[in-house]
């Protein structure tokens, strides 16, 4: 009675281990904004779109504005990520994180900016920011400022 309990237990378990070996294991490659994806910022600010990922080592990982591509790699090269020559005096990609930050950022760099991670045998993985630079007076307009110790709404034609 034992010894056909156990047969029984063996041969349950080669035949789900032989379907793990089959079918390999399920993976998925995922990334999401490690912040918000909707960032505003005044010109010249620095700012960093930061992502969160996870599901395979070293993806390949390309940043994106709007369809441009802006650079490509691989997560931990020995390189650092090759920035599009446009856009190199601005923008740093974290070559461990993928995070893309932007300094002294100009007003013309307001757009989408997507991220993608592919791995071989997996799914490609995205997600996309928008960034909204702002002048200074555009920033202010429609919020509520103290002025002459009174609550005031900030009325600003530009």
């Amino acid at each position: 009675m034992l010894a056909d309990l156990l047969r029984d237990l063996a041969i349950s378990f080669l035949i789900q281990l032989l379907g793990y070996i089959l079918t390999g294991a399920r993976c998925e490659l995922l990334v999401s904004p490690a912040g918000p994806s909707l960032v505003n910022a005044l010109a010249g600010e620095n700012v960093t779109l930061a992502v969160s990922f996870s599901g395979a080592p070293d993806p390949v990982v390309s940043w994106f504005k709007g369809v441009l591509n802006i650079a490509t790699w691989t997560i931990n090269s020995s390189a650092d990520p090759p920035v599009a020559a446009t856009f190199s005096s601005v923008i740093r990609i974290d070559k461990q994180s993928a995070n893309l930050t932007f300094f002294n950022v100009p007003l013309n760099y307001t757009s989408d900016y997507t991220i993608e991670m592919v791995k071989s045998g997996m799914s490609k993985a995205s997600t996309t920011f928008t960034l909204k630079i702002f002048g200074e007076w555009a920033y202010l307009a429609g919020r509520r400022a103290v002025v002459d110790g009174l609550d005031k709404m900030l009325n600003i034609t530009l």
